[in-house]
């Protein structure tokens, strides 16, 4: 299995979370996806990009078109991008919701790493997302979806 170092994986994240949706997809070389409703979620596209910085090869369907990472291939979509994960870290810790934890298991608390809410309620898909450690409260770079079917995690050191 593949190893990526949180703490790479974070810096990226953030530098890419910096950005808005049309910023990020200028930056990227797709104006032509500016404002295009099915483009509007990039948390699986800030994820390949935090993923390619740490030095991963994502195996994506949409190519780079321009910037220092022009070439390199994006998994948009955070299913595919969750599968692809498991192929590079193996399973994750699968966690099925539990309405008496809805702030998060307790047995993430403290760790760090990728975290991938599969079936978020009134929503037509699920998030990917960086977890901090946190011995207080769970907290992720841009949402935290406990109330998700199930949530997926990998831990990174």
């Amino acid at each position: 299995m593949s190893v990526i170092k949180y703490q790479a994986v974070a810096d990226a994240y953030e530098k890419y979370n910096a950005f808005d949706t049309t910023e990020l997809y200028q930056l990227l070389g797709w104006d032509d996806l500016v404002g295009k409703p099915e483009w509007a979620n990039t948390c699986a596209v800030r994820m390949s990009l935090a993923l390619l910085e740490a030095g991963k090869t994502v195996a994506g369907r949409v190519q780079i078109k321009k910037g220092d990472l022009k070439g390199k291939w994006i998994e948009p979509g955070q299913n595919r991008l969750s599968d692809w994960l498991v192929r590079q870290l193996g399973e994750p810790e699968v966690f099925p919701f539990n309405s008496s934890s809805a702030a998060g298991p307790q047995s993430l608390y403290g760790k760090k790493g990728i975290v991938s809410f599969m079936r978020i309620p009134s929503y037509a898909g699920g998030h990917i997302d960086l977890l901090h450690p946190s011995n207080d409260y769970l907290t992720c770079s841009r949402n935290c979806y406990f109330t998700a079917d199930e949530v997926r995690f990998w831990q990174l050191n």
